[in-house]
């Protein structure tokens, strides 16, 4: 994988505290967006994933994924299209 334009992004439903997020990280995957309801597991994954990180940092959902939509997710990313 070279250059940005031909990395995976992924987005990471049911999250929990991260365990996709961490791997997928690793194999060099770009999450963008997470998912999850519960309250600790969202805190264990802000603190793992979006607290003190200096690179790009997912946007996480604290959400029942039904109130989540995937027009909002489109917008809220500022993605245009999904190819």
């Amino acid at each position: 994988m070279g250059n940005g334009a031909d990395r995976i992004t992924a987005i990471d439903i049911f999250c929990g505290a991260g365990g996709f997020t961490l791997a997928a990280t690793q194999l060099k995957i770009d999450v963008v967006a997470a998912i999850e309801y519960d309250k600790h597991a969202c805190e264990t994954y802000r603190n793992n994933f979006i607290k003190n990180k200096k690179k790009q940092k997912p946007l996480l959902y604290e959400s029942d994924i039904l109130d989540v939509s995937p027009e909002k997710l489109l917008s809220d990313l500022e993605i245009s299209r999904v190819t």
